[in-house]
């Protein structure tokens, strides 16, 4: 069974939480500035610590029997940023999905359920307006990204934590052009129900499904609060039904702060596990979402209770 086939038949593919937030916390970690958590399969000490995160949740799957969707942490591994970093000379990109895959094949046969997303994000900050490409500008600028992913093996390509129309339009069109590898999109979602730039979510998903030469197989939303979700979800859905078959997944926050004020605290609030879980299992039942996950003030323990309320086997 390949992605897509994934996606049309299971009920539930369970995803990471805030892996690149629980890393940058750790200060003995050596983390190249340009590419963050890309780097981390140069150093010794960093692969390792790196390779243990993705097991922390690939064990959660295995536990519940239930498919999972796994990251690269190449969000940052953009061609410009690894010609700045001190990888210029390396298939950054690359070496960082064969490192996913040799993690995954660590499961036998549930290795099979396990699905890599090839990761990729906008150019500046995320909630940052100034820094955003316009739709031409950003496919020039993530068209190398988007080839180097699709050609190393994942089995779709990501665009994470999207925050501007134009910038995600000009990446979806890159990555429409990497043969027939499946791709998806996630946007930062305001519980106002629009994107940070001001885009309402209804119109930001006509907008792409409509200019791609090929629309992304999904798209999902990240970096908000479940009951924010709920809030949002209802406003757009009540303007473009449509969308609630475009949209399937959601990262969620544990925290009620907003994008720009969680930049800003090394700490935050959270929501306990188990509260977290029952509230991204609400979601699942009464939203029909398929992919569950977490964003800014998760870890393993909340997608634990996620796989828990949802009804799966969990570890002990």
């Amino acid at each position: 069974m390949n992605f897509a086939e994934a996606i049309l038949k299971e009920k539930l593919l369970l995803t990471e939480g805030s892996i690149m937030e629980k890393l940058r916390r750790q200060p003995l970690l050596n983390l190249d500035a340009e590419l963050q958590n890309a780097s981390l399969i140069y150093d010794e000490a960093g692969e390792v610590e790196l390779a243990e995160a993705y097991r922390e949740y690939f064990n959660i799957g295995f536990a519940a029997n239930t498919p999972f969707i796994a990251f690269t942490p190449t969000a940052r591994a953009t061609f410009e940023r690894v010609q700045n970093s001190a990888y210029k000379r390396r298939d950054v990109n690359r070496d960082n999905v064969i490192f996913l895959d040799y993690v995954r094949k660590e499961y036998k046969n549930y290795a099979k359920k396990i699905f890599i997303g090839g990761t990729m994000s906008c150019r500046g900050a995320a909630g940052n307006r100034r820094q955003a490409l316009d739709a031409l500008a950003a496919f020039d600028f993530h068209r190398p990204q988007a080839i180097s992913l699709a050609y190393s093996g994942v089995d779709f390509l990501f665009g994470s934590a999207l925050s501007n129309l134009a910038e995600a339009r000009g990446m979806a069109q890159a990555m429409s052009i990497c043969d027939e590898v499946p791709y998806a999109l996630s946007f930062i979602l305001k519980s106002s129900g629009t994107l940070i730039d001001g885009t309402p979510l209804h119109q930001a998903i006509s907008t792409i499904d409509r200019e791609t030469v090929r629309k992304p197989l999904f798209f999902m939303v990240c970096c908000i609060h479940p009951d924010g979700f709920k809030r949002a979800f209802a406003i757009e859905s009540a303007e473009d039904p449509s969308i609630l078959e475009r949209v399937i997944g959601l990262q969620a926050n544990a925290s009620w702060k907003c994008t720009d004020e969680l930049n800003y605290f090394e700490t935050v609030e959270v929501e306990r596990p188990e509260v977290f879980g029952g509230q991204m299992a609400e979601i699942f039942r009464f939203n029909h979402l398929q992919i569950l996950g977490g964003c800014c003030g998760t870890d393993a323990r909340h997608i634990n209770e996620v796989a828990k309320a949802t009804g799966n086997l969990v570890l002990v």
